[in-house]
Protein backbone atom coordinates (compact mmCIF):
# COMPACT_ATOMS: atom_id res chain seq x y z
CA UNK A 1 0.00 0.00 0.00
CA UNK A 2 1.32 3.06 -0.92
CA UNK A 3 1.32 6.36 1.79
CA UNK A 4 -0.84 8.08 -0.74
CA UNK A 5 -3.51 4.58 -0.35
CA UNK A 6 -2.80 4.62 3.13
CA UNK A 7 -3.76 8.46 3.90
CA UNK A 8 -7.04 8.02 1.42
CA UNK A 9 -8.19 5.05 2.90
CA UNK A 10 -7.81 6.27 6.67
CA UNK A 11 -9.85 9.66 5.07
CA UNK A 12 -12.67 7.70 3.85
CA UNK A 13 -12.82 5.52 6.83
CA UNK A 14 -12.49 8.59 9.41
CA UNK A 15 -15.08 9.94 7.43
CA UNK A 16 -17.73 7.20 7.75
CA UNK A 17 -17.13 6.52 10.86
CA UNK A 18 -18.16 10.10 11.51
CA UNK A 19 -20.75 9.85 9.49
CA UNK A 20 -22.34 7.73 11.36
CA UNK A 21 -21.69 9.55 14.99
CA UNK A 22 -22.93 12.30 13.36
CA UNK A 23 -25.97 10.65 12.42
CA UNK A 24 -26.92 8.39 15.60
CA UNK A 25 -26.45 11.96 16.97
CA UNK A 26 -28.81 13.25 15.71
CA UNK A 27 -31.40 10.15 16.08
CA UNK A 28 -30.96 10.77 19.96
CA UNK A 29 -30.84 13.98 19.93
CA UNK A 30 -27.13 14.10 21.65
CA UNK A 31 -24.03 14.94 20.48
CA UNK A 32 -22.05 11.77 19.78
CA UNK A 33 -19.26 13.27 17.15
CA UNK A 34 -16.13 12.56 18.22
CA UNK A 35 -14.26 15.55 17.25
CA UNK A 36 -17.21 17.66 19.85
CA UNK A 37 -16.28 15.59 22.65
CA UNK A 38 -12.33 16.18 21.92
CA UNK A 39 -12.77 19.92 21.93
CA UNK A 40 -15.30 19.63 24.86
CA UNK A 41 -12.37 17.84 26.96
CA UNK A 42 -9.36 19.08 25.84
CA UNK A 43 -10.33 22.95 25.24
CA UNK A 44 -13.53 23.13 27.90
CA UNK A 45 -15.51 24.22 24.29
CA UNK A 46 -18.29 22.08 23.51
CA UNK A 47 -18.49 22.79 19.49
CA UNK A 48 -17.74 20.89 16.30
CA UNK A 49 -16.17 24.04 14.84
CA UNK A 50 -12.98 24.16 16.37
CA UNK A 51 -10.25 22.24 14.28
CA UNK A 52 -7.89 20.37 17.03
CA UNK A 53 -10.78 17.98 18.06
CA UNK A 54 -10.75 17.22 13.82
CA UNK A 55 -7.11 16.94 13.44
CA UNK A 56 -7.23 14.94 16.78
CA UNK A 57 -9.91 12.60 15.41
CA UNK A 58 -8.28 11.91 11.77
CA UNK A 59 -4.74 11.65 12.94
CA UNK A 60 -6.51 8.48 15.17
CA UNK A 61 -7.52 7.46 12.26
CA UNK A 62 -4.56 7.25 10.86
CA UNK A 63 -3.02 5.16 13.81
CA UNK A 64 -5.61 3.13 13.78
CA UNK A 65 -5.63 2.04 9.83
CA UNK A 66 -2.22 1.31 10.89
CA UNK A 67 -3.67 -1.14 13.50
CA UNK A 68 -5.70 -2.70 11.03
CA UNK A 69 -3.05 -3.47 8.76
CA UNK A 70 -0.52 -4.73 11.83
CA UNK A 71 -3.98 -7.18 12.02
CA UNK A 72 -4.34 -8.42 8.08
CA UNK A 73 -1.92 -11.85 9.03
CA UNK A 74 -4.85 -12.72 11.20
CA UNK A 75 -8.04 -12.37 8.64
CA UNK A 76 -10.16 -14.66 7.51
CA UNK A 77 -11.77 -15.03 3.83
CA UNK A 78 -14.76 -13.95 5.49
CA UNK A 79 -14.64 -10.29 5.28
CA UNK A 80 -18.20 -9.52 7.10
CA UNK A 81 -16.56 -11.21 10.32
CA UNK A 82 -12.94 -9.57 9.66
CA UNK A 83 -14.82 -6.37 9.81
CA UNK A 84 -16.50 -7.13 12.84
CA UNK A 85 -14.08 -8.23 15.28
CA UNK A 86 -11.72 -5.82 13.88
CA UNK A 87 -14.05 -3.13 14.40
CA UNK A 88 -14.71 -4.71 17.97
CA UNK A 89 -11.48 -4.47 19.03
CA UNK A 90 -10.37 -1.45 17.77
CA UNK A 91 -13.52 -0.05 19.03
CA UNK A 92 -12.79 -1.59 22.32
CA UNK A 93 -9.36 0.06 22.33
CA UNK A 94 -11.23 3.38 21.62
CA UNK A 95 -13.07 2.92 24.30
CA UNK A 96 -9.99 2.66 26.38
CA UNK A 97 -8.29 5.90 24.93
CA UNK A 98 -10.75 7.90 25.98
CA UNK A 99 -11.17 6.53 29.23
CA UNK A 100 -7.87 7.39 29.91
CA UNK A 101 -8.00 11.13 28.70
CA UNK A 102 -11.14 11.45 31.05
CA UNK A 103 -8.62 10.06 33.95
CA UNK A 104 -6.10 12.63 32.84
CA UNK A 105 -8.46 16.16 32.04
CA UNK A 106 -12.11 15.33 32.85
CA UNK A 107 -15.28 13.68 31.57
CA UNK A 108 -17.89 16.32 30.63
CA UNK A 109 -20.93 16.23 32.95
CA UNK A 110 -23.56 15.97 30.34
CA UNK A 111 -21.93 12.94 28.32
CA UNK A 112 -23.81 10.06 28.09
CA UNK A 113 -20.57 7.66 28.78
CA UNK A 114 -22.36 4.09 28.09
CA UNK A 115 -24.50 5.78 24.76
CA UNK A 116 -21.24 7.10 23.77
CA UNK A 117 -18.99 4.20 24.44
CA UNK A 118 -21.91 2.00 22.27
CA UNK A 119 -21.17 4.49 19.62
CA UNK A 120 -17.61 4.25 19.71
CA UNK A 121 -17.60 0.25 19.22
CA UNK A 122 -20.23 0.32 16.33
CA UNK A 123 -18.27 3.62 14.57
CA UNK A 124 -15.40 1.69 14.78
CA UNK A 125 -17.28 -1.33 12.75
CA UNK A 126 -17.67 1.21 10.22
CA UNK A 127 -14.14 2.37 10.16
CA UNK A 128 -13.08 -1.29 10.01
CA UNK A 129 -15.72 -1.99 7.09
CA UNK A 130 -14.90 0.65 5.20
CA UNK A 131 -10.92 0.42 5.42
CA UNK A 132 -10.81 -3.53 4.85
CA UNK A 133 -13.07 -3.63 1.86
CA UNK A 134 -10.18 -1.03 0.37
CA UNK A 135 -7.58 -3.33 1.32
Amino acid sequence: MTVFQFIYISLLSTTAMSLFSLLLGAILGKPMLEPYWLNAVILHKKTIKHGLGWILHYTAGLGFLYILMGLEPWLTSLPAFNMLWAGLLEGLMGIGMWQVLFWLAHKPENLPLLTYYINLLIAHIVFAAVALSMF
